[in-house]
């Protein structure tokens, strides 16, 4: 099922420089807000830390360790999902996992990052170039919005500046319709090096976060698997009411 993105010509977003935490405008300066290009780091199976482009995803049965693949497994196993958006995915590799897994679901991925657009393996042609915090217009090939079932985010929204956020959201909501899922990580510490503070702009608890998105509609729930960043990540499990 091939979806459209009717308004992705506004949608021309920064670029993350592969391997540092450094957003670069197309001019090349320093960006306030922007998304993950090499994604998650996660613990493989002989329990070593790896970088996801240091393997090849040629099946799930070589993640069965790693987080993409159990956090895939969790909403499959639990929401039994049709149709997924994934915000600031990365290199693409969640939504990888979830289609390999089950082929029936639908994933549309969204990163500022043209590397990712140009080379990454893991994205189809259900993935888009923009940023997460201008207007997302999704919709099928007869020009109805796609309501997707679960709207998920890995370490992205404290990358997305507290001025432009709520947009953010606005795309969460005209995307989502009643018992929709909203599923989020985002690290609340700031990088104490002074020049890296534009990494990680805006830091909330998860108290705070689940306060947030209750403005929206969405009604926080106790999470159910623990992603094990280093440092304080919150985890927040919604649904739509």
């Amino acid at each position: 099922m091939n979806i459209q993105q009717l308004n992705k010509d506004n949608c021309i977003g920064f670029y993350h420089k592969t391997g540092t935490d450094v957003g670069l405008t197309e001019e090349g300066d320093l960006a306030s807000g922007y998304q993950h290009h090499d994604g998650l780091w996660w613990h493989g199976d002989a329990g070593e830390v790896q970088r996801p482009k240091t393997l090849e995803l040629n099946s799930t049965i070589n993640f069965l360790g790693s987080v993409f693949v159990r956090v895939a497994k969790y909403l499959i196993n639990n929401f039994h999902p049709k149709t997924i958006l994934e915000l600031g995915c990365g290199n693409g590799m969640l939504s990888k996992a979830l289609r390999e897994l089950d082929p029936t679901i639908t994933t549309v991925t969204v990163d500022a990052n043209r590397v990712v657009k140009e080379k990454s393996p893991y994205v189809n042609e259900n993935h888009f170039l923009g940023r997460t915090d201008q207007a997302l217009d999704f919709c099928y090939e007869n020009g109805e919005k796609v309501k997707f079932d679960i709207v998920i985010s890995l370490e992205h929204f404290e990358h997305v500046s507290e001025e432009t956020f709520d947009t953010l959201m606005e795309n969460v909501v005209a995307h989502t319709t009643v018992g929709s899922k909203f599923i989020f990580t985002a690290a609340e510490w700031s990088y104490e090096n002074e020049d890296q503070k534009h990494v990680h702009c805006n830091c909330k608890s998860l108290e705070e976060w689940k306060n947030y998105i209750a403005r929206y509609g969405f009604e926080s729930y106790p999470p159910e698997f623990i992603l094990g960043r280093a440092g304080d990540t919150v985890e927040v499990f919604s649904v739509r009411k």
